[in-house]
């Protein structure tokens, strides 16, 4: 994830900026904590494409799970905008399983990070180090966001995402967790040891009940830690947090995420997120425009003649975070404000691949809650080479991801496809 934000309601539109990776930026308004966010426990193309709108296909084939865009029905403190959701059940070496909703579905990280207050008291196996100097002490990881940090041990479930379960247990993040060190902890050799973490981060702030990371990567490449009392080493564990879709025993190449056409501010739609590219009729990229990424999953956006090589499409996003030319008014929550609705059009392109779509940037007026879906929300990105098309791009689009190294007929990730 590497760039999402939340709008506050009943003043002017504030956000929470939780992001990872690179993308947009901004300030952050903590959020007040209401509601219960428990689970429940049980025993190479060289085309050039213009846009075009698709309907998501029915949530029905086994490889396929369904995605809402919605208020989290936990949260009635500010508006969940642009968050979409998914269930995840997460379970112990024993059998006992834990149902987490309102998982946000992010293709711009790896892995399962989940908030301990969402999973309640299930007993996860940590992930011990392996190395000669810290054997046996437990590890912790720093997940980098734009702005900030989320620490958390890293232990061991089986997920399953719908009838999509990996093949044994694989290491995921618990955030939140009080009996593990804190984001303060000494580091050896001076410091904390994720000192850009919120040390109250949780599902509250965050909007969601973790993240679901099912982008370009199977490992998350983050910065791993083995903790024992008050100090924290740097350590390379025995496995990275791993991307579950990896992980699975078939489609698991990488991902498809659909969503409906959406022309205004609306309460909720719903869409698809299918498993495999390229392995059944469902997730088949006929039609698709492929662009390869390069090694660190970025692609090239062309807008108004200027070309951004650090860019990428983010679901994880929920504005895109926009270099826009001239100067385009700013409301006091960070977005976009432009006295009338303004279209550009970007060439999205990747390999010899390019794809052309209109992104339109609109005001976004304070809405109560309950409004969730907005299509035109935007915001200025954080770096001068990136445009991240985030969860707005993605109504009325089908847009694959292909994962590093893995094989499909239409050639080895990674890489995004369009239709």
């Amino acid at each position: 994830m590497r760039a999402l934000r939340a709008l506050f309601v009943p003043a002017a539109l504030a956000l929470a900026l939780a992001g990872c990776g690179g993308g947009g930026g901004g300030g952050s308004t903590p959020a007040t904590t209401t509601g219960s966010t428990s689970g429940t426990t049980s025993s190479t193309g060289s085309s050039s494409t213009s846009g075009s709108t698709t309907t998501p296909p029915a949530s029905g084939n086994a490889n396929q799970v369904p995605v809402t865009v919605e208020q989290n029905p936990a949260i009635s403190s500010y508006i969940t905008a642009n968050i979409p959701y998914v269930t995840v059940t997460v379970c112990n070496g024993t059998g006992t399983c834990v149902t987490v909703p309102q998982v946000l579905v992010d293709t711009g990280s790896y892995g399962l990070r989940l908030f301990a207050s969402a999973i309640g008291g299930l007993s996860l196996t940590p992930m011990q180090s392996s190395a000669k100097s810290t054997a046996g002490e437990p590890i912790g990881e720093c997940a980098s966001f734009v702005s900030s940090a989320l620490w958390g041990a890293v232990r061991m479930a089986s997920v399953s995402i719908g009838s999509n379960t990996t093949t044994g247990q694989i290491p995921v993040q618990v955030v939140g967790d009080t009996t593990f060190a804190p984001s303060t902890t000494a580091l050896a050799g001076g410091g904390t040891v994720c000192p850009n973490a919120s040390p109250s981060a949780g599902a509250q702030q965050f909007g969601a009940n973790g993240v679901l990371g099912v982008g370009l990567f199977a490992n998350d490449g983050q910065a791993y830690y083995a903790c024992s009392g008050s100090t924290c080493t740097a350590t390379t564990p025995p496995s990275q947090v791993l991307n579950p879709v990896a992980a699975l025993p078939s489609d698991n190449n990488g991902v498809v995420l659909t969503l409906p056409a959406v022309s205004s501010v609306q309460n909720s739609v719903s869409g698809t997120l299918t498993f495999g590219v390229d392995t059944q009729t469902d997730n088949a990229l006929g039609g698709y425009t492929i662009l390869p990424a390069d090694s660190l999953g970025y692609i090239t956006v062309t807008l108004n003649a200027s070309s951004y090589p650090k860019s990428y499409i983010d679901s994880g996003s929920n504005a895109n975070f926009l270099v826009l030319p001239g100067s385009v008014p700013v409301d006091s929550s960070g977005f976009y404000a432009p006295p009338t609705p303004q279209t550009y059009t970007v060439g999205v392109s990747g390999g010899t691949a390019s794809y052309s779509a209109d992104v339109t940037v609109e005001k976004t007026s304070p809405q109560t809650i309950g409004v969730a879906v907005f299509p035109y929300l935007a915001s200025p990105s954080s770096s001068t080479l990136t445009q991240d098309l985030g969860l707005p791009f993605f109504y009325g689009r089908s847009i694959a991801y292909a994962i590093n190294g893995a094989s499909t007929a239409h050639g080895i990730g990674p890489y995004y496809a369009v239709h």
